[in-house]
């Protein structure tokens, strides 16, 4: 069963209906709230949800629903639905944002009224959506995409506000020099490690297995890193 545009749902103290043509600024403006993010305008936004960039090349399509207070959009949830010839097939949470507990208003919404199930793909830095849907079954999985590091001090002047807001001393003794083979000298602390070019991806956005470094250093590196990236495979897919 769908809900039309004008219908409302109320789940708690949301009321849940589907995007309406007056609501784009309105969700930009949740969009861009968002600590971790592509920049985009209004312009931007709309024609990406509909022109379903990701969501057509897995045969899904897109249906977006928002959580309204007080009669005010505080939260939306773009999903893709699967084609009709392709049952087989899960929806998808493409892109949302808003307050987490608005979220998961609209994916309970959801679940009720729209489909059997949904998958959702959270990042680390979204533990407060992580923590309403924490009796959901879960698994870990890579972002998708690859990440190619030009010139890491390059990298590391452009991360420093980013590294001072999560610990300012240690950002200060935070030094990358980068060598004529391509190799990263690291020195965090009194820690020093020469990192591959891979290594040196690992250290600053991924959570891998402790094999190069020291306890100590790994340690110290979770102070300030893995730095968040969006997910690559969603509403701003290439």
């Amino acid at each position: 069963n769908s809900a039309g545009a004008n219908e409302k749902k109320g789940v708690g103290k949301y009321q849940i209906r589907e995007l309406q043509a007056t609501d784009w600024l309105a969700l930009q403006e949740l969009a861009q709230a968002r600590p971790v993010r592509y920049e985009q305008s209004v312009w931007d936004l709309a024609g990406m949800v509909h022109s379903e960039p990701f969501a057509s090349c897995i045969h899904r399509t897109h249906r977006t629903w928002v959580a309204e207070q007080d009669g005010q959009p505080v939260a939306f949830a773009v999903l893709g639905l699967p084609y009709r010839d392709r049952r087989d097939l899960s929806p998808l949470v493409i892109e949302w944002a808003g307050p987490a507990e608005a979220v998961g208003a609209i994916l309970k919404f959801a679940v009720d009224t729209q489909v059997d199930s949904l998958t959702l793909v959270l990042g680390p830095h979204e533990q407060e959506i992580a923590a309403v849907l924490s009796l959901i079954p879960a698994k870990q999985q890579r972002n998708q995409g690859t990440v190619r590091v030009m010139e890491a001090g390059r990298l590391v002047q452009q991360l420093r506000p980013y590294l001072i807001a999560r610990d300012a001393h240690l950002a200060s003794e935070f030094v990358v020099v980068s060598m004529p083979d391509g190799q990263v000298e690291v020195r965090l602390g009194k820690e020093m490690r020469v990192l591959s070019s891979q290594q040196f991806i690992a250290f600053v956005f991924d959570s891998p297995p402790q094999t190069v470094w020291t306890d100590r250093m790994e340690s110290l590196r979770r102070r300030l890193f893995p730095v968040a990236f969006p997910y690559t495979a969603g509403l701003n897919y290439v």
